[in-house]
């Protein structure tokens, strides 16, 4: 009796795994900002715009089925993508990833040491950093 329960549980199990027939899927247009990736668990962590017809604007990780897509995006990076759900199963992931704004990177590169706040006042020491009050000048 314990063996049945046991094999029962199992294909009760292996069942929610599988796909499922007749599961239309639905493709939608993604716009966003690329946070972070993980290639090792195939995703990206993604800043989205809102999706019409699926969802409003937020971060969240998407599954990348196709490497050559995974290797598009770099954070950083604005994309657009396509994001594929199936309709019953509501398991979802991006393709067709295309970079439409590389990488911003600030044109004034100045270093920004902490307790310095401008020129004038370098290599003067913030009395808060010492544990003194701050003084009034």
């Amino acid at each position: 009796m314990r063996r049945l329960l046991t094999i029962s549980a199992f294909c009760v199990l292996a069942a929610c795994h599988r796909e499922l027939p007749n599961d239309p899927v639905k493709e939608y247009t993604l716009t966003g900002d690329v946070v972070s990736v993980d290639p090792a668990h195939h995703t990206a962590m993604i800043k989205g715009d809102k999706v019409e017809g699926w969802m409003d604007a937020m971060t969240m990780e998407y599954p990348v089925k196709i490497s050559t897509d995974m290797a598009r995006l770099v954070p950083g990076a604005r994309i657009r993508a396509s994001v594929y759900q199936h309709q019953r199963s509501l398991e979802y992931w991006i393709a067709k990833v295309a970079v439409v704004a590389p990488i911003q990177v600030p044109t004034d590169q100045k270093a920004v040491r902490h307790g310095v706040s401008d020129k004038k006042d370098a290599g003067k020491a913030d009395p808060e950093q010492k544990g003194e009050p701050a003084r009034d000048h």
